[in-house]
């Protein structure tokens, strides 16, 4: 990840047991931040 980082890219990291315990609140998380500013994004 640190390289992405490093070329400038936003990486988001989803655990699979998040989509298996609240698929919504997923898609919900990864579409602010999709729209938003922040570099990184971890969805445990």
């Amino acid at each position: 990840m640190a390289d992405l980082r490093d070329a400038d890219w936003r990486v988001a990291v989803v655990w699979e047991c998040s989509m298996k315990r609240d698929p919504e609140m997923v898609a919900e998380t990864v579409s602010t931040w999709l729209q938003g500013t922040q570099a990184s994004l971890v969805v445990e």
